[in-house]
């Protein structure tokens, strides 16, 4: 009887784990990554809700801009630095990423990594007030605009878009290998995600291609 009882106890718990793992399999690739874009947007969402109404939308960019560049979303890797504070240094200013982390109150830089190929890397900046972030756009202009003394030709000698809106500044980053019409293509995403077509002003945008020596002011620049 005492056997029969250990038996039955033993098959229980084998009928236990089978029931566990069944369970643990019933997500499947679709599922797990709807779940993990889901939490990424999530999270992005919680860092800013009390930073500015317009905010990157993550799972957003990542979806429309999967299919520019026809790549699974399972095969595009994600990177997010959020910094809370200024950085202080006495240093030498040499690169735009040195203003940044000097005056904006807070940033996101979002890298996406497609294929293990290329990245795209999206900024958000933000400042305490609209003086502020009209300031950080003009440094953008000035290395982007003049000649410095970093010598790179435009901002970063890639493709750049950036964009003033209120105390923000909003800045989308793609590398030469994607071609001019593409780029225009994740600008118009960045555009519609955050909502920026109905505050268009020439003097808040700046476009700069791949090896161009000077970066353009305004929207009429051409995808070509």
């Amino acid at each position: 009887m005492y056997k029969v009882i250990l038996l039955l106890g033993f098959a229980i718990l084998i009928s236990c784990k089978e029931s566990i793992e069944t369970d643990g399999q019933s997500l499947n690739e679709n599922d797990k990554s709807d779940h993990y874009f889901k939490d990424i947007n999530r999270s992005s969402l919680i860092l800013n809700k009390n930073l500015n109404k317009r905010t990157i939308e993550i799972s957003e960019f990542l979806n429309k801009s999967s299919q520019i560049f026809d790549t699974e979303k399972e095969f595009i890797e994600i990177e997010i630095d959020t910094i809370f504070e200024k950085q202080t240094s006495q240093d030498e200013i040499k690169s735009i990423y040195d203003v940044i982390q000097r005056n904006a109150n807070s940033y996101r830089q979002i890298e996406l990594r497609y294929n293990r190929s290329f990245t795209v890397t999206l900024y958000e900046l933000r400042f305490d007030n609209v003086q502020s972030a009209k300031k950080m756009f003009e440094t953008f202009q000035a290395f982007g605009m003049t000649q410095n003394e970093d010598s790179v030709p435009g901002l970063t000698y890639t493709n750049d878009y950036i964009r003033l809106d209120n105390n923000s500044v909003f800045w989308l980053n793609s590398p030469c290998i994607v071609s001019i019409p593409n780029h225009f293509n994740l600008v118009e995403v960045f555009q519609e995600m955050l909502e920026l077509s109905d505050t268009l002003n020439e003097k808040s945008v700046m476009h700069c291609k791949c090896g161009a020596i000077f970066c353009t002011l305004g929207e009429d620049i051409q995808a070509n």
